[in-house]
């Protein structure tokens, strides 16, 4: 982020919370099974019936038959089956063939694995985005029981990222991480995606639908790996453009806040968004109200 710029550590405080509104990934691809209260998803058996489906597999693992839809399906059908010129009669018996079958297709509300992954080197700092960021993982924290979701936060800075808070709906222990988190030096981006990729594949589960919001410039500047000799922005690009790509894989629905300013911009978090399959927004005054709008708009 700022190869050349003070490693001087700071301890900013939190931010103001604020009241958080409803919002919702695209989890209606997926297939849920949990009972949270926010984003509404496609579910397996549970939640309310609210249409009918030809089943795509085998009948017993799509979930509950729809037996109004399917007699339905079953009477249309008929008239195409029934080639001794007896459709109507009254007594027939309506015969329901593979083909007529229908299953319903339920909707419920799963809560959120809201995971903020946040460039802690020096120019975050010194343009002060650490508290807003604060102030917003709080106000989804307070808001999280109720809706059962759960709020994590990797910070990344120096050489390495650092799971500070674990995907939790306890608003002391946020605090508590929270009041303490430093920032100030390099910006070691691949790590932080690495970090993010192993905390997906650690949390990540049918109750909660994942969202990634990563907040920095994507200005990387240190390597995974053993590697001391100079290298050219492109190569640190590369390398997290990879491990975006696996992220991408395990379907996580993905937003990066570009905090890039000034002159002699790389514009390198569209890349790194269109690596991890999400989208950008640029936040040239961040606040929390304005961070957590920008979650709540990722639908």
């Amino acid at each position: 982020m700022n190869p050349g710029g003070s490693d001087a550590t700071t301890i900013p405080k939190v931010g103001e919370t604020h009241e958080v509104g409803n919002f919702g990934a695209d989890a209606r691809r997926q297939l849920y099974k949990g009972g949270g209260r926010r984003s509404r998803a496609t579910t397996d058996r549970r939640g309310h019936y609210v249409r009918s489906a030809a089943p795509t597999g085998k009948i017993r693992a799509f979930g509950d038959i729809a037996l109004d839809a399917t007699i339905r399906t079953a009477a249309i059908n008929r008239t195409e089956r029934d080639a001794d010129g007896t459709r109507g009669e009254i007594g027939r018996r309506l015969q329901v063939m593979p083909t007529d079958y229908r299953v319903k297709v339920r909707e419920s509300k799963v809560g959120n694995l809201i995971l903020f992954v946040v460039d802690a080197s020096g120019s975050m700092a010194a343009r002060k985005r650490m508290e807003a960021v604060k102030g917003s993982i709080l106000s989804l924290l307070l808001d999280a029981y109720q809706k059962r979701d759960q709020v994590g936060l990797i910070t990344f800075r120096h050489r390495s990222a650092t799971l500070v808070l674990p995907p939790t709906n306890s608003t002391d222990l946020a605090q508590k991480h929270l009041a303490k988190l430093p920032t100030g030096g390099r910006t070691p981006l691949s790590h932080a995606l690495m970090l993010t990729y192993e905390t997906l594949r650690k949390y990540k589960n049918d109750n909660l639908v994942p969202l990634v919001i990563l907040i920095s410039d994507c200005r990387g500047n240190v390597m995974i790996g053993d590697r001391k000799q100079l290298l050219k922005p492109v190569k640190f690009l590369e390398q997290s453009l990879e491990i975006a790509g696996h992220i991408q894989e395990m379907g996580v629905s993905s937003l990066v806040i570009d905090c890039e300013i000034g002159r002699g911009r790389w514009y390198f978090s569209p890349k790194i968004a269109a690596g991890l399959g999400g989208t950008t927004v640029r936040l040239d005054d961040l606040s929390a109200a304005q961070l957590t709008d920008t979650v709540r708009a990722m639908t």
